[in-house]
């Protein structure tokens, strides 16, 4: 079951937002015309510099063209076009490729737009009108949810509204793929009901549940098992946090390569670990295991990085790392790459003496370039695009150069078929700008 995500909104009358058809609402929910006050015009009159210069920089290139992408949204989508804010965005650089930089409060920018264009204004306002305030009972816990206050995240994740409300649609997305869900999975539901679940935990024998209500969770999500929640939360943080010793021992090393057997994995530097374990009596024995050693953020910053950990404790013999991208394995400078083709561009780089950084961010997001080096006083950034052929990566590649132009950043694009002769390419897109420099 899903609630209709798509709908057609008619302009009707352009609306006047100071007149009498002023839309007013009771609060500032997300997608409600007085999210955060703007209704009220002030992103439009600030001249605080933390709005105001980003705002007037984007009015600069600003056409009445964008306002017709927008339109399309809000056309399609109504008052949850909002939700699909990036979208907007990257079909406005896809239609214009002079298209300059946007604020970095761009929903408040949008959202301004929409409330104060009047063709924008009436497809918004006649959509809230409609629907804005209509309300569900979640199938999950029975709780209402007004749609002007779903979170625009899991809308644009999934693509249309699922009769949740937001704190279950949360647990939803611990457990889910969002992406194109249609329905609510009954193991949902399953699911909740067992870590709701009171229960004398195995190791300290004091009764626990994993969550307070079907609501709200006891523990934060990254100490959430898959299975064994026999194991209370409590002595499942064992395994997070570790002893409280900082020094590192060569028991220690043999302590993960015992609990590598017993999961019949590689140890992951995140998680609880024990839920890879076959039976219950074994998840206590990791949680044992790591609860007499440091803490693996403490083990990690010791030997240098996961990888060479891995390497030193003798779970990874061969100094390399199968994942889905390749081998991962270290450089000769001791940085870690995800792949063999990395490695070789690494080595490069200190073959040649050029210093680099490994995964620089890239501006107000969580993506990270390869490298980064410096030239002619310029940070550029450089990028192994290994497996553009794959749908999903490209996204993600696009996605990458889109911020980096917006953001000024120039990016060296390294692919699969640079390979063949590596020192060639490298010499002219690496060593011919330091040459001018």
């Amino acid at each position: 079951m899903i609630i209709r995500l798509g709908v057609t909104v008619s302009p009707g009358m352009p609306l006047d937002p100071s007149g009498p058809n002023a839309l007013c609402s009771d609060d500032g929910g997300t997608f409600s015309p007085n999210f955060a006050n703007l209704e009220s015009g002030w992103y439009l009159s600030t001249k605080d510099p933390k709005y105001a210069l980003e705002r007037d920089a984007c009015m600069q290139w600003w056409c009445p063209a964008c306002d017709v992408i927008v339109e399309a949204y809000l056309k399609q989508y109504g008052i949850l076009a909002l939700a699909f804010e990036r979208d907007i965005k990257d079909s406005i650089r896809a239609e214009f490729t002079s298209a300059g930089k946007f604020p970095a409060c761009w929903p408040y920018f949008l959202m301004s737009r929409v409330l104060f264009q009047p063709a924008l204004r009436a497809l918004f306002v006649n959509d809230y009108a409609a629907r804005g305030r209509s309300e569900w009972d979640c199938v999950q816990c029975c709780k209402k949810q007004r749609l002007d206050y779903v979170r625009g995240t899991f809308v644009a994740q999934t693509g249309g509204i699922l009769p949740l409300c937001d704190r279950c649609w949360s647990w939803l997305a611990v457990f889910t793929p969002l992406k194109g869900l249609k329905k609510v999975p009954a193991l949902l539901a399953e699911r909740l009901k067992e870590l709701a679940t009171t229960r004398a935990c195995p190791m300290c024998d004091k009764p626990a549940a994993w969550i307070k209500s079907e609501q709200a969770f006891s523990y934060t999500v990254p100490f959430l098992p898959d299975r064994h929640f026999e194991i209370c939360p409590t002595c499942s943080m064992r395994t997070v946090m570790g002893s409280s010793r900082r020094s590192v021992k060569p028991a220690d090393y043999a302590a993960l390569r015992k609990i590598a057997k017993i999961i019949g994995g590689i140890p992951s530097e995140g998680g609880v670990l024990y839920d890879r374990a076959e039976t219950l009596d074994s998840a206590i024995e990791v949680v044992r295991t790591l609860g007499k050693i440091p803490s693996r953020t403490v083990l990690k910053e010791n030997a240098g990085s996961w990888l060479k950990l891995l390497i030193a404790s003798g779970i990874l013999p061969d100094g390399t790392r199968r994942t889905h991208f390749g081998t991962m394995v270290v450089a000769r400078d001791g940085h870690d790459c995800l792949s063999l083709a990395e490695k070789e561009i690494d080595d490069l780089f200190s073959e040649h003496g050029i210093d680099h950084d490994r995964e620089p961010r890239y501006p107000g997001t969580d993506f990270k370039a390869d490298w980064s080096f410096t030239a002619n006083g310029k940070t550029i950034f450089v990028e192994y695009f290994g497996l553009a052929s794959r749908s999903e990566y490209a996204k993600r590649m696009s996605a990458k150069l889109a911020i980096a132009a917006e953001a000024g950043i120039d990016v060296v694009q390294f692919m699969p078929e640079d390979l063949k002769n590596l020192r060639a390419a490298f010499k002219e897109r690496i060593l011919t700008r330091l040459s001018t420099a």
